[in-house]
């Protein structure tokens, strides 16, 4: 705050000795210039704290501590795994409706649950609900299913309230 009552300071002591400078001056044709040479010195006392910092590599930016910007590589980096999860959540379940439509077989709700374990393995299971009506062939039809998509299936299946079967 002290830095800011110095600047507005030297602001208002500059202002008033270049009008006074001014009011000094004898009309010759020399006053273009001196008036030019006023002008550039008011507009050096008025950008003195940025002209005087850039020596010192510091333009006014925020300092940053290396807590801070790990904290949010750490937050981007959680933003962008999640992001890219929904995105290939939300693939995965176009693609698996396609292929149940060309199976023939019609589902209530498709979601698929994505498991790693450290960073090595990862893990996809597709939870497909069926209408009550298929559930005579669950095994066959987790076996078709399981076969097209080339990933586990588990199936489960509902008749108007929310009813979870299967494995």
């Amino acid at each position: 705050m002290e830095a800011v009552r110095t600047w507005a300071f030297s602001i208002c002591a500059a202002m008033a000795a270049c009008g006074i400078a001014l009011q000094l001056m004898p009309k010759s044709n020399l006053t273009g210039v001196f008036k030019l040479v006023v002008s550039v010195f008011f507009l050096c006392c008025l950008l003195s704290p940025v002209l005087l910092r850039i020596p010192e590599g510091r333009l006014w930016l925020p300092e940053y501590s290396a807590e801070i910007a790990e904290e949010k590589a750490a937050r981007l980096e959680e933003v962008m795994e999640k992001q890219t999860r929904i995105s290939a959540e939300q693939a995965a379940q176009k693609i698996i409706a396609d292929k149940l439509r060309q199976m023939g077989i019609n589902y209530h709700s498709i979601a698929i649950n994505i498991n790693t374990n450290g960073q090595s393995e990862t893990r996809a299971v597709a939870v497909i609900i069926l209408d009550r009506s298929l559930e005579p062939q669950h095994e066959a039809l987790k076996r078709r299913i399981e076969q097209s998509l080339e990933m586990d299936v588990d199936l489960g299946y509902t008749e108007g309230e929310w009813q979870y079967g299967g494995d």
